[in-house]
């Protein structure tokens, strides 16, 4: 998804949470219409955002890196994947499981330029 649509549905005093796994595996968050947090779940030094470390407190104990020169204890990307999950599910109060992604669910169309 979009930054921009991403940011379109957080307006007004709400919140926006998107997950990307193909190519560029980013969780982002948005609030109020402001991009607070872009994180690499592979390697989340690489953060953007208006306040990069805000989603730190729902990561504790959740394992995201795959690798590196500073990784001993390397993660499999799949792992990364269900931890942004986790992470979501913190964020959301609703914890995203395999029973809750087997559960039919509403979707919605967003457009990239939601303007």
């Amino acid at each position: 998804m979009s930054d921009t649509a991403l940011t379109a549905l957080s307006r007004g005093g709400g919140r926006a949470v998107a997950i990307r796994w193909n190519g560029a595996e980013l969780l982002k968050y948005a609030v109020d219409g402001e991009m607070k947090v872009t994180i690499n779940i592979v390697a989340t030094q690489y953060r953007t955002g208006s306040d990069p470390t805000l989603l730190d407190r729902h990561m504790g104990g959740l394992r995201f890196d795959i690798g590196g020169p500073d990784n001993a204890d390397p993660v499999d990307p799949r792992e990364s994947f269900t931890s942004a999950l986790v992470v979501i599910g913190r964020i959301t109060g609703q914890e995203i499981n395999k029973e809750w992604l087997d559960e039919p669910h509403v979707g919605y169309i967003v457009p990239a330029d939601p303007r």
